[in-house]
């Protein structure tokens, strides 16, 4: 980090630095309509804030659903309630494509506080400003954090929420603060209410009650604590009816734990999450988190002895104890189920740079130029990452299509296509198609993915939600290129340049779950 302007000066940089790799997503997948982006979770979201916006607004109702929501509700509430407030100073009710774009704009919101709690987070830790801000760069830059901060999907806020958390413990560690303690409930609540988090809600409770025996902190905190959380929680998932709530939570159990009826998930994940996590913010980056990780694990053996003294306490040993409990028992829920998803990762992201920047920290002094490479290389990582969505290679298979094919042709697609600006197709499995075209989004299931590595998976027993009897079968020989009346005729594939994201994909295909290859496929006749 040069010497010069303030630490200040270059966390505002790192922030003009994560809007500039997020906000032109907002305005990808063009065809916002129900069902129909290219992420189509965003839809679930969407059915949750349009269903309290319509409690709330006394006009014609806005959207088209039926049934009830069924995903966990905060984020979608925290629309609804946003989307109300703008009615109520403009007149405007949103649309569902209104409603897409406040979601995505909502979630770089969370990214960009999750920037600056990052840079919080450096500081009461024991970073000095320079390497604070370098955990602040780094984050802005991180490739994964940045398309889940454009989408219209709670992950991002997720993240902000278990952050602000972990801030809260590390200030009250610190000093007994008011401010602390808000922070540390309004972070539980928010985990708990976007996704039905439990685990900074328990390691909180177990920091909150070590320092009331301790001493360190008034008894009287707890209770103000929880006074806080049932607030919290309360704005969030008011309107969420109790038996509603337990019918989420089961739901989304039995898809987490059931979703792949034969595999080996405890094997797997111990391999695809570091893999995730690497090829998810650069090898750079993950290296030095790997160095500081070593060098945290020799201050934690020499104790207190080695560590920075609190009011007679080690407070790095409690604080590294503390958020290494709750990010240990992030991964376990994880590996325990059988979907594994590149969103997942996210939780780690922060950490990570983190880590990194402490690793810097200690060889800046030496190589005063590695803080600047390692900034840049992570962003121009981030940079091609993020053009795959601004440059999607359905786009490109729209214009090729429309120009190479015959008019006259019969053109089959598969789901994630992305049928705007598209000729008239058919689905896949209903009908003699002349032409077939393949998203990677759908097809990863039946071939490579985070959740079935390593070879083709069966059928019958090893796909993720395998869709109608027969397709995967059919979609392996097409992939494979077995099937002898069909051929590949064309592949749109998206940009890669560095060795992490081509090494990831020998394996688990493209990284992003919603991005990668579109193909076409002509029968011969």
């Amino acid at each position: 980090m040069p010497a010069g302007p303030s630490p200040k000066y270059w966390l505002v940089l790192a922030l003009l630095l994560g809007l500039a790799l997020r906000v032109p997503g907002w305005f990808t997948q063009d065809h916002k309509a129900n069902w129909q982006t290219f992420e189509p979770d965003e839809g679930q979201h969407v059915h949750i804030a349009t269903t309290r916006f319509n409690d709330l607004y006394e006009g014609e109702k806005v959207g088209s659903y039926s049934d009830a929501p069924w995903n966990v509700r905060g984020y979608g509430h925290l629309m609804a309630y946003t989307a109300y407030g703008w009615y109520k100073v403009s007149g405007q009710v949103p649309s569902f494509a209104g409603f897409i774009l406040l979601g995505r704009q909502l979630s770089t919101v969370f990214a960009i506080l999750l920037i600056i709690v990052v840079y919080k987070l450096g500081r009461v830790s024991g970073l000095d400003p320079p390497a604070a801000a370098i955990a602040a760069f780094l984050m802005a830059a991180c490739d994964v954090n940045a398309t889940y901060s454009h989408y219209c999907l709670p992950a991002s806020g997720y993240i902000l929420w278990g952050y602000l958390a972990l801030l809260g413990g590390f200030q009250l560690l610190r000093l007994p603060t008011i401010s602390g303690l808000i922070w540390l409930a309004l972070g539980v609540a928010g985990a708990l209410s976007f996704k039905f988090d439990v685990l900074p809600l328990g390691w909180g409770g177990l920091l909150l009650l070590f320092l009331a025996l301790q001493k360190r902190i008034p008894v009287y905190f707890i209770a103000l604590a929880l006074g806080l959380l049932a607030v919290f929680v309360a704005v969030f998932v008011y309107g969420w009816a109790w038996d509603s709530i337990a019918s989420t939570f089961q739901t989304l159990s039995e898809l987490n734990r059931n979703g792949v009826p034969v595999d080996d998930h405890f094997r797997d994940n111990l391999i695809v999450y570091p893999a995730g996590v690497l090829a998810g913010v650069g090898l750079p980056v993950f290296a030095l988190a790997v160095y500081a990780l070593s060098r945290a694990f020799r201050i934690f053996g020499r104790g207190s002895a080695g560590a920075k003294e609190v009011n007679g306490q080690g407070f790095t040993r409690l604080a590294m104890l503390y958020a290494a409990g709750w990010l240990l028992s992030e991964f376990l829920v994880r590996w325990s189920v059988d979907t594994a998803f590149i969103r997942r990762v996210n939780v780690f992201m922060p950490a990570v740079c983190l880590l990194a920047a402490y690793g810097l920290s200690q060889l800046r002094q030496r190589r005063p130029w590695l803080p600047a490479a390692v900034v840049t290389y992570t962003f121009l990582f981030a940079l091609i990452g993020q053009s795959n969505h601004w440059f999607d290679t359905r786009y490109e298979m729209r214009e090729w299509i429309a120009t190479e094919l015959p008019a006259e042709a019969t053109i089959a697609a598969s789901n994630y296509v992305g049928h705007k600006g598209l000729r008239k197709t058919w689905y896949f499995m209903d009908v003699d198609w002349d032409y077939a075209i393949l998203h990677e989004s759908y097809f990863r299931r039946y071939a490579k993915s985070m959740t079935t590595p390593f070879g083709w998976p069966d059928c019958e027993t090893e796909v993720y939600n395998p869709g109608p009897e027969g397709q995967c079968a059919q979609m392996q020989a097409l992939l494979k290129g077995t099937k002898p009346d069909a051929r590949l005729l064309k592949a749109f594939r998206p940009l890669e340049l560095f060795p992490e994201r081509w090494a990831y994909r020998q394996f688990f295909g493209y990284y992003e779950t919603f991005l990668g290859e579109t193909l076409v496929f002509e029968r011969a006749r």
